[in-house]
């Protein structure tokens, strides 16, 4: 998993490259961190490049949510591959966390 960070003035951006698997998470969770502790308080999350993703991955997506609310914060995931949201579907994601179709939805909805 490859993580390219960008930073606009209302939120941080994540593309995301590979799958969210349990070692992908880690270094998912590890960026989340450390974009929280600089403040950043919404994020934006591209999975255009994202195959697959396990439960360790959407327990990661999960924490961030969580930890991004604390401060006021919000993570919005955006241009998920078909076999990605079908696993947010089944799974409930897709109504747990901010899922929109396009980057320009996102950025309106922060």
């Amino acid at each position: 998993m490859k993580i390219i960070v960008s930073k606009e003035p209302n939120y941080t951006l994540f593309e995301l490259n590979g799958n969210l698997d349990l070692i992908a998470s880690e270094i998912f969770e590890k960026n989340v961190e450390a974009i929280i502790s600089e403040e950043a308080v919404n994020l934006l999350i591209d999975f255009t490049n994202v195959d697959f993703v396990n439960s360790a991955g959407l327990r990661g997506l999960f924490i961030a949510s969580n930890k991004l609310k604390l401060t006021n914060g919000k993570l919005v995931i955006f241009s998920l591959q078909p076999q990605v949201n079908e696993i947010f579907i089944i799974t409930g994601f897709n109504q747990a966390l901010n899922v929109l179709d396009t980057k320009a939805e996102a950025i309106e909805s922060i």
